[in-house]
């Protein structure tokens, strides 16, 4: 398919009522058809993988198609430069984890630039950051517990960054970490009370994953590691 196609067919998908419900959730694109999730994803698996295609798409600027070339780029090609080319666009929550959940996860680099993203000063960029932990807790079956403890470390620290988009991934995150095995678990719980010894952290970022991984339901279905 070519681009002018995709986004035809991505504008025959669009609702109003999608545009009009991200923008209530802090998405504001300037382009956008309002495509619904399953709409792209039903392009996507026709699609397949295209590489070209999806470069081409991020640069068009529209937010669905944005969506799609995740989707649809070989994270084998898909280079640092091209993540460092998206990043600065990346401005809404949902490009930052559609970006994790569908290609940065299975990039090569990705280990690389969490812990670089993390350290950044934008908030979109450190929530990247961020994110991908939490995905990696999920996606990351060969992860090493070594690099998810070290990680919470960083978590503790990004706890007292007030920002909005920041403070959610980080809650985020604990709480993945926390539910990949029983070993973790007990180190995120420990980073919690860190966060709600310290004055300068955020205790809502603690207090919400405690409640999580310590609710009977998901303490059962926890795994041994």
């Amino acid at each position: 398919m070519t681009t002018e196609e995709v986004l035809s067919e991505l504008e025959a998908f669009g609702r109003e009522d999608v545009r009009e419900g991200r923008a209530r959730f802090g998405i504001r694109a300037v382009s956008s058809f309002g495509v619904p999730l399953p709409g792209i994803k039903s392009i996507a698996k026709k699609i397949k993988k295209d590489h070209e295609l999806s470069l081409a798409l991020w640069r068009t600027g529209n937010h669905d198609a944005r969506i799609l070339s995740f989707m649809i780029a070989d994270p084998k090609k898909f280079t640092v430069d091209d993540a460092e080319e998206w990043m600065p666009e990346m401005l809404s929550w949902d490009l930052t984890d559609g970006a994790a959940i569908y290609l940065f996860r299975k990039c090569d680099w990705v280990i690389q630039k969490v812990n670089e993203w993390i350290g950044s000063d934008e908030e979109f960029r450190r929530r990247q950051g961020f994110v991908l932990m939490a995905v990696l807790a999920v996606h990351g079956k060969k992860l090493p517990n070594s690099l998810f403890i070290d990680w919470l470390d960083d978590l503790y620290e990004g706890a007292s960054d007030k920002r909005n988009f920041v403070k959610k991934a980080v809650n985020w995150a604990i709480r993945q970490i926390g539910k990949k095995n029983k070993t973790l678990r007990q180190h995120a719980l420990i980073t919690c009370e860190r966060i709600l010894s310290d004055g300068e952290k955020l205790n809502w970022i603690a207090l919400d994953a405690k409640r999580e991984l310590n609710d009977p339901k998901t303490v059962a279905r926890i795994k041994e590691g």
